[in-house]
């Protein structure tokens, strides 16, 4: 599966979105935009105003994708996609929300640095992942991971895998331990875990022994 999303000629005939992935696609974007630096002094009204304009924005931008990859065929406009009414009221919330505590925490001086959609290449182990948020608080850092779906309600054997291995990358970059991972649901909710360093080892092993498994195969 790998080997063909890498493929341009595959991706570009046989590998088209949906408006799902439109719509998470989307919010991961407002929450980037959000945690840039480009929002200053802006509250209230004001800022529920930019971000749903934003929101929108992102929107209408995946809507011209997904009507040039589906062509001929027609595609609905967003405000008919299912589930766009309250994927758009859940995210302009969740975001304002993030924004507020934000600002929130600065005001208490107790901010501390984050990465938003950064991605970490471990050049030794042959692994890379673009971690959708790392909080550093100077005593540790946390690793969490966007998820727009409606089902999410825990953290699932894939996706603690997955933030792990975001733990491991993130590892390489700082001197502080790892406090726990999470999942940030659609409304906005975290769903926490504290893991072990000894648990990200494992996977990372898991990883690599797998890797060299394909590998042997293919060669």
């Amino acid at each position: 599966r790998l080997a063909f999303s890498k493929d341009p000629h595959y991706r570009s005939r046989f590998t088209r979105g949906n408006t799902f992935s439109a719509m998470g696609t989307a919010s991961h974007g407002l929450s980037e935009f959000a945690w840039s630096g480009q929002i200053v002094e802006v509250h209230g009204s004001e800022l529920e105003a930019l971000l749903k304009e934003k929101w929108l924005e992102l929107i209408q931008k995946e809507y011209e994708k997904l009507k040039k990859a589906w062509a001929p065929a027609s595609v609905p406009p967003p405000r008919d996609w299912p589930f766009f009414a309250v994927t758009q009221t859940r995210t302009l919330r969740r975001v304002s929300t993030e924004i507020n505590h934000r600002a929130a925490r600065v005001s208490d001086g107790v901010e501390g640095s984050v990465r938003i959609e950064e991605q970490i290449v471990d050049e030794r182990n042959k692994i890379a992942g673009v971690a959708d948020r790392v909080v550093l608080t100077g005593n540790g850092y946390y690793v969490s991971d966007l998820k727009t779906g409606h089902s999410v309600s825990s953290i699932s054997d894939s996706y603690r895998r997955q933030l792990l291995i975001y733990a491991h990358l993130v590892s390489l970059t700082t001197d502080e331990p790892l406090l726990g991972v999470g999942l940030i649901t659609a409304g906005g909710n975290v769903i926490w875990d504290q893991v072990t360093s000894e648990a990200v080892g494992e996977v990372i092993n898991d990883v690599v022994n797998e890797v060299k498994t394909i590998q042997k195969s293919v060669t």
